[in-house]
């Protein structure tokens, strides 16, 4: 009997918490006002006495008595008293929605089934997730509430990350899983239900079926955040209200930033006159025109133009409340408009244009005024929830931003985000560099045409390419072809095409938008490095329309240029002026493996007096002696050279001078390290000394004297 009287007990207690109670009402009634006289009755729920010996004072009018009931009670009447008049007596039941159940006269007992509005239903989360990223392989599952299926065969196309499918629920509703369809790699695959309020309800792997109960918190949260508007320093942040709230809580900073460590602002749906001054309004000048919005003043470069004030108000004090023009003439006095009564919903407030110079002000009788936008000449200078305008941001910077929901009384809902955004690229001003050591190198691999991408800071693949140029810190996969190292420090990055498995293949890489207006004679110099003998081709091409057009190829080297950096000078002279530049590589690799094409240290720059020499190359060495060459920077005919042991100090070593394109050192050391420079010398002034190349020259052959033979 125990275990018989705890089953009941546990079930009776579940049916309970599932139907929630909610207010129902008996109201009583007396046709000539003076009570029942007498006559009572008890209200039942299910049988049992809720109300008892229930009897109205006057009844007229009609007075009502509260009681609980859930959706599907039976409600009836029961033990009627018997007091005189009964003719007069009268009654109805309300459910909780309000309708009337039943009703009837003195000694009637019927009533009716309880009903309870149901909790209004909010977003629930089926979050799908698979731990190798290639969803799910076939696998798929149903989501019901209350037994009724809502996401019907639900897969993710990868769930790497989670994947989420929204789905409604109220609190309260049974969510579950069914409908197991199996693909293969089961044991990737897993999920979880979130929630109203984002929290996790159950989780399982493939084949689990038991859910959670469903949960709309008091406060819901705000759903749907996103970002538009996005300049290098600004971005309309928005989101949809959870419900009916009036105020949101905002908080946002750098990628990755912890909460409680970002920007916070209090967000409202409207604000008041009052909540903007100072700010937005001034104290006006007296108790008449108590607060002012200044539209333009004189010599701000207004210029007499069209001044228009658009204001949403949502409210108005009691009373109401006015608004007057004020603006200066052309002798330079004011002039004051006459008072214009504020009306709810959009006022426009218009003073037309002039042909001087004007100070424009509109003033206002009240600050209990409460407004939700007010634009100047259609910019929005106030603009209320659900959305903020932030500024001073960072450009080319990844933000996060939360929300939570202020329902009021110290309510809140949970937090939502982070929702991330980028700032774009400035414009570049020239002089400018790019080394690529900001980016992440990726020091896999890679083989085939590559389709991941990590270039970044203002640089971008083209769209179109198959196989995209990265970013990279060491040595290229394949052999004899590829640099080892990147230019400018040995431990940087440069960026490059790999050849492996994507044979003559044209991949284009464009540079950061540049504003060049600054440089009188404007040059590009990179590095580039061709080593292989399957070597395809590289060159550079310009666009000053954000890339609709392109020039004909400014440069364009072809061909194995051994296994060293070579440097790359480009005339940019014709583009002088230019505040809109973009530089645009075109790789195409070769017929084979060994065409790896990578390039570094790029600068958009002033061209010097004298330019530096071009493509300085080691070109063989013995035991003794070295054969280097380079090519001319500009129109000079002599260049000197500077060589010494490695790592020697400028002015230390040995200086001869040239009127060739190439040198022959000479009476060097066997088996000994060497470094090498080259400088333009254009006549009363040089260029800067390039290089150091490095070299070893060779040891000497065995003396056959000695009596030590070879042979070959």
């Amino acid at each position: 009997m125990k275990k018989i009287f705890t089953l009941f007990f546990t079930l009776f207690t579940s049916i309970c918490l599932i139907n929630a109670q909610c207010d129902h009402t008996f109201r009583m009634a007396d046709s000539y006002g003076d009570g029942w006289n007498g006559s009572s009755v008890d209200v039942t729920v299910n049988g049992v006495a809720v109300l008892t010996a229930q009897e109205p004072v006057s009844g007229d009018p009609a007075e009502d008595v509260v009681f609980s009931a859930s959706t599907g009670d039976v409600i009836a009447l029961s033990n009627w008293a018997t007091g005189s008049w009964l003719s007069e007596v009268s009654w109805e039941i309300l459910d909780g929605d309000g309708t009337v159940i039943a009703s009837g006269v003195h000694g009637d007992t019927t009533g009716g089934a309880g009903y309870c509005v149901p909790p209004p239903p909010c977003n629930h989360t089926f979050r799908m997730a698979d731990s190798y990223g290639d969803g799910w392989n076939g696998s798929s599952v149903d989501v019901t509430v209350n037994g009724v299926a809502v996401l019907t065969a639900q897969e993710p196309v990868s769930g790497d990350p989670a994947e989420d499918v929204v789905f409604s629920a109220s609190t309260g509703d049974v969510i579950a899983l069914s409908n197991w369809a199996t693909g293969s790699w089961l044991s990737e695959v897993s999920w979880e239900i979130l929630d109203g309020s984002g929290a996790t309800i159950a989780s399982g792997v493939h084949g689990d079926t038991t859910g959670g109960a469903g949960n709309c918190p008091s406060c819901l949260p705000p759903t749907a955040l996103t970002a538009s508007n996005i300049t290098g320093t600004s971005a309309d942040l928005s989101w949809t209200a959870g419900a009916t709230e009036a105020q949101w809580n905002l908080e946002y900073g750098l990628n990755g930033y912890v909460q409680g460590a970002g920007t916070n602002s209090l967000v409202q749906s409207s604000t008041t006159i009052a909540d903007q001054t100072p700010g937005l309004f001034t104290t006006g000048p007296n108790a008449t025109w108590t607060n002012v919005y200044t539209a333009c003043v004189l010599g701000d470069g207004n210029n007499g133009a069209q001044q228009t004030l658009e204001i949403n108000i949502t409210s108005l004090p009691g009373g109401g409340a006015n608004a007057r023009k004020v603006k200066t003439v052309a002798n330079g006095n004011w002039n004051n408009g006459p008072a214009i009564a504020l009306t709810l919903g959009i006022n426009t407030l218009d003073v037309a244009g002039v042909a001087f110079d004007r100070a424009v002000k509109f003033q206002f009788s009240s600050d209990a005024v409460e407004f939700s936008s007010m634009t100047l000449n259609g910019n929005p200078v106030y603009t209320g929830g659900p959305n903020l305008s932030i500024s001073g941001l960072t450009s080319n910077t990844t933000y996060d931003y939360y929300v939570q929901a202020d329902c009021g009384g110290g309510v809140a809902s949970p937090w939502v985000g982070p929702y991330s955004f980028t700032t774009p690229c400035d414009i570049a001003v020239g002089p400018y560099c790019q080394s690529f050591d900001s980016l992440t190198p990726n020091n896999g691999f890679p083989s085939g045409c590559v389709t991941s991408d990590n270039i970044g800071d203002c640089w971008a693949n083209d769209p179109s390419n198959t196989n995209t140029w990265i970013a990279r810190s060491q040595s290229t996969p394949s052999t004899s072809t590829g640099p080892s190292a990147d230019h400018t420090s040995g431990s940087g990055n440069f960026v490059y095409l790999e050849a492996s498995g994507c044979y003559s293949n044209t991949s284009n890489l464009w540079s950061a938008e540049m504003d060049i207006s600054g440089l009188t004679n404007p040059e590009v110099r990179f590095w580039y490095h061709m080593w292989g003998a399957d070597m395809g081709s590289l060159s550079a091409y310009a666009s000053t329309d954000g890339g609709t057009t392109w020039s004909t190829s400014l440069w364009n080297q072809s061909g194995d240029q051994q296994n060293q950096w070579r440097e790359a000078v480009v005339d940019m002279s014709s583009y002088a002026g230019a505040t809109s530049l973009i530089v645009r590589f075109e790789g195409v690799t070769g017929t084979g493996f060994n065409s790896d094409i990578a390039i570094d240290d790029f600068c958009i720059q002033e061209a010097p007096a004298c330019p530096s020499p071009l493509a300085f190359a080691i070109d063989s060495v013995t035991a003794t002696s070295v054969y280097t060459s380079w090519g001319a920077g500009g129109t000079e005919t002599a260049w000197n050279v500077q060589w010494d042991t490695a790592g020697f100090a400028l002015g230390t070593g040995t200086i001869t001078g040239t009127t060739t394109t190439s040198f022959i050192g000479s009476g060097l050391n066997p088996s000994t390290n060497y470094g090498i420079y080259v400088q333009a010398d254009c006549g009363g002034d040089s260029s800067v000394w390039v290089g150091p190349l490095t070299f070893t020259t060779m040891a000497l052959p065995p003396d056959t004297a000695q009596g030590v033979s070879c042979v070959s």
